[in-house]
C-alpha cells in the first residue's frame, strides 16, 4: 500500500485498526486510480521485477501478498515464482479488492483479511510479499508475527517499507518544507517504519535477515502534490497564520520551475528486507 491519500475525503477517515479506511471515503476511485497509476508506473514495476529476479523467487508455490491493494505485486509474483503456484492477495478494503479482482490472472486469489491477524493455517505459504503496508497499520509488530506464522519452516518474507520521516527534498524554502514534511508525516500511522524494521523483524521471530537500501527518487512536483497531499498542507498553512500565501507560492513556483528544467530531486529511503522464517 501508499503512503499519504491524494483525495483529502480518504485522508480524512482512518480505520480504527490505523490507516486509511478506503471504503468509507467520499471518492474510494480516486484513491484506487492513484494507486494503480503508483504501483503500475514503469519505474515501479521495473524496480519490483528487478527485485524478485534478485531474490530468484522462481522456487515459490505458495505466495500471499499481504495488503495487497490493486493487486499489481500479486501479478508480478504470478509470473515470477513457479508455474505451478498460486498467488493470493489480501487486503483488509473491499474497494482494492474489487479492483484487483477486475485484472486478475488465472493462478490469482484474493481475500478481504486484516493482516493483523491473518486467515490461515500456520506454516501455508513459503513466500510472503509485504509492500508499503506496515506504515499504515496500527500494530506492524502483531502483523509481522501473523507473517511469521504463516511461513513455512523454509519459507521466506520479502518486506518493503518506506521511512517517510527521513523523506529528502531540495527545497527552495527549507523551513517552510520543514513545517509541510511535519503535517504530511503526521497523518501517517508509522511514518519511520523503514528505519524500525530490522528491530520489528528481529522482535517477530526472524532469525535471519537481509537488508538492502533503496533510494526511491519522486516523479515530479505535480506527482508529489497528489500523492502526498502538499497542497492542501500548504492551504493549511496559510489558514493558520504559519505562512504567507506569497510565500507558499513562490515555494511552489521555484520547484516547478526546477522541475521543468529537468533538475527538481525529492527521493524517500525505503528498506527491503529478505527474511528467513527459521
Amino acid at each position: 500500500m501508499v503512503d499519504d491519500n491524494p483525495n483529502r475525503a480518504v485522508s480524512e477517515r482512518r480505520l480504527s485498526s490505523g490507516g486509511w479506511n478506503v471504503d468509507t471515503a467520499t471518492s474510494p476511485g480516486d484513491y484506487v486510480d492513484y494507486l494503480r497509476e503508483n504501483s503500475e508506473s514503469e519505474l515501479m514495476r521495473r524496480t519490483v521485477a528487478a527485485r524478485l529476479r534478485d531474490r530468484d523467487v522462481s522456487r515459490h508455490r505458495a505466495v500471499l501478498d499481504v495488503g495487497c491493494g490493486v493487486g499489481t505485486h500479486v501479478r508480478l509474483l504470478a509470473d515470477a515464482v513457479h508455474s505451478h503456484a498460486s498467488v493470493l492477495g489480501v487486503d483488509r478494503s473491499g474497494t482494492m479488492l474489487q479492483a484487483a479482482r477486475e485484472h486478475g490472472g488465472e493462478r490469482t486469489r484474493f481475500v478481504r483479511a486484516d493482516a493483523h491477524a491473518l486467515p490461515f493455517a500456520a506454516a501455508s505459504f513459503d513466500l510472503v510479499w509485504v509492500e508499503r503496508t506496515l506504515v499504515h497499520l496500527a500494530d506492524p509488530l502483531r502483523a509481522l508475527r501473523e507473517v511469521h506464522r504463516v511461513l513455512a519452516e523454509q519459507g521466506r518474507a520479502l518486506i518493503t517499507e518506506g521511512d517517510y520521516a527521513g523523506a529528502l527534498l531540495d527545497a527552495p524554502d527549507e523551513e517552510l518544507w520543514r513545517l509541510l514534511k511535519s503535517r504530511w508525516v503526521g497523518r501517517l500511522t508509522n511514518p519511520a517504519l523503514g528505519r524500525t524494521l530490522p528491530r520489528l523483524l528481529s522482535e517477530a521471530g526472524f532469525p535471519c535477515v537481509e537488508l538492502f537500501p533503496e533510494l526511491r527518487t519522486l516523479a515530479g512536483v505535480q506527482w508529489v502534490q497528489r500523492a502526498f497531499g502538499l497542497h492542501r498542507r500548504s492551504q493549511e498553512l496559510i489558514e493558520q497564520g504559519l505562512a504567507t500565501e506569497a510565500r507558499v507560492e513562490a515555494f511552489w513556483a521555484e520547484l516547478e520551475r526546477r522541475d521543468h528544467a529537468g533538475c527538481f530531486f525529492m527521493a524517500i529511503p525505503f528498506l527491503v528486507a529478505n527474511a528467513s522464517a527459521s
